[in-house]
């Protein structure tokens, strides 16, 4: 618990230095980017190289970890980018949607069997007579309803929150624990991490209670 409320916390700094020095003290975009991932791979080749040795270099799937590396780099670059230009809270809050359709989509998916041909012409039709969900099917179902209510919730709080003019440092630091939350919350409810699943639920609860206004 204390792992996953510091992880939170480190994601929300980041987002607030990211837009602090892109904007406020002029550096270049391509510069933070740089030097984010300079200091990543210096730091973790410091502590992973003695456990691993030559083999933290090696992988049995080079395209695979290369597209991945592009990914992440693309990523990175258009969220300093739009930091840059928007608010963090504004960001924040359409930075929410994304794992939100993601997980409706998901499960919807997961229930029709979308990537198989007749699953494709069951979800394109009127999707009568749905059929019995699997296990992880069921778990991406009740996951994505969750979602839903939870992000009715936060949307509430982030609309009142904006109308009265109460976009405080506190506000915006609980929109982004709130986020990062539920954004873990999808793997391990679909994983089917009991435990686990309700404590990262707790954090993203404690992150509307800290974004809701006074």
């Amino acid at each position: 618990m204390a792992l996953a409320l510091t992880a939170l916390a480190c994601f929300a700094t980041l987002d607030t230095t990211t837009k602090y020095v892109t904007s406020t003290l002029g550096v270049s975009v391509l510069v933070a980017l740089w030097f984010r991932y300079a200091f990543q791979a210096i730091a973790t080749t410091a502590i992973m190289l003695p456990v691993r040795g030559r083999s933290l270099l090696r992988t049995a799937h080079p395209r695979y970890q290369a597209v991945r590396g592009a990914l992440l780099l693309l990523t990175s670059l258009f969220t300093f980018l739009s930091l840059k230009y928007m608010p963090v809270g504004e960001f924040t809050a359409i930075a929410m949607i994304t794992p939100l359709v993601v997980t409706l989509l998901a499960a919807s998916l997961l229930c029709a069997r979308g990537w198989t041909p007749e699953g494709m012409k069951f979800a394109m039709g009127n999707r009568e007579r749905m059929p019995e969900p699997s296990p992880l099917a069921g778990r991406a179902e009740r996951m994505a309803r969750n979602t839903l209510e939870n992000f009715v919730l936060f949307a509430v709080i982030a609309l009142v929150a904006h109308g009265a003019g109460q976009a405080t440092p506190s506000v915006l630091r609980g929109a982004e624990v709130f986020f990062w939350a539920r954004l873990i919350y999808i793997p391990v409810y679909v994983a089917g991490v009991p435990y686990l699943r309700t404590g990262v639920w707790a954090v993203a609860i404690a992150g509307l209670a800290i974004a809701a206004p006074s």
